[in-house]
């Protein structure tokens, strides 16, 4: 009994913070205002303790709601948190699996779905080691491609695309694949299916071309994607695709830029 009366006082957890990060949180006396918390979450480095981390995480990255500030504010400090914590000299335990898992959330907001994505592929690139990286890409790529709702589709081509056959990394045809299975998807949204036919024409893949033509045709596409298609046929046809670029080109006069990418599609064919 006599050693509980002289027992120290238990500090509080929130206490033993790193104090930015309780800032972060919004758990300062002063209740700190949407910029003095995004100024302390850019006030943290790689050498932020797991402690910390953790309670950065769970507190700010792992809800699903707002609490006390807008969406926008939220989205902004979400990943801003999630610049640190890609970064740290320790990494959290199973990093890459809560990030997979915040991708794959559908009740989640779409930007933090996409802004989860978009951290997850940095971090592989630059902080996991090539014999994990296959699988984190085709696990990360089988959650992210299914999404044709959204635009984690776009997010996880434009990410990976340019690492083509980098150790690690699909090669150019395999992701051309997966570029054109979007871009012919017509339940995938615009973005997604833009994005797709612009990176099978960066990667010269030929077998995009006749959908290329065909969406590049087809009045009944919205102007983007239509664009982007005459733009794909530049890149991927020759002197024969000329003539529908050029019937493109005279029947949209009144539309610039159908026309101006028929005309810049043109001048790549000759």
């Amino acid at each position: 009994m006599l050693s509980l009366l002289h027992a120290e006082p238990v500090t509080p957890v929130s206490a033993s913070l790193d104090p930015r990060v309780r800032i972060a949180l919004g758990e300062d006396s002063d209740g700190a205002d949407f910029r003095t918390r995004l100024r302390a979450i850019n006030s943290l480095t790689e050498s932020l303790g797991q402690r910390d981390a953790e309670v950065l995480f769970e507190g700010l990255i792992r809800p699903l709601q707002a609490q006390g500030m807008s969406s926008e504010e939220w989205a902004a400090l979400y990943n801003d948190a999630l610049n640190i914590l890609n970064t740290l000299g320790e990494p959290l335990p199973d990093y890459t699996q809560r990030l997979i898992r915040l991708v794959k959330e559908e009740e989640r907001e779409e930007v933090l779905r996409d802004y989860a994505l978009q951290h997850l592929l940095s971090y592989i690139e630059f902080q996991v080691e090539v014999p994990d990286r296959e699988e984190l890409l085709e696990s990360s790529g089988e959650v992210a491609l299914a999404a044709v709702q959204t635009s984690l589709p776009a997010t996880y081509l434009l990410g990976i695309y340019q690492m083509a056959g980098k150790p690690g990394y699909p090669n150019r045809d395999l992701i051309a694949e997966e570029a054109l299975s979007i871009a012919s998807d017509e339940d995938s949204i615009v973005l997604n299916r833009i994005s797709s036919i612009q990176i099978c024409a960066q990667l010269g893949y030929t077998d995009a071309l006749p959908l290329a033509l065909e969406m590049a045709k087809n009045q009944e596409l919205r102007t983007g994607l239509r664009a982007a298609s005459i733009a794909a046929v530049g890149m991927l046809g020759s002197k024969e695709h000329s003539l529908p670029l050029k019937k493109i080109k005279y029947l949209n006069t009144s539309d610039f830029r159908l026309a101006h990418a028929a005309e810049r599609a043109l001048q790549k064919l000759q």
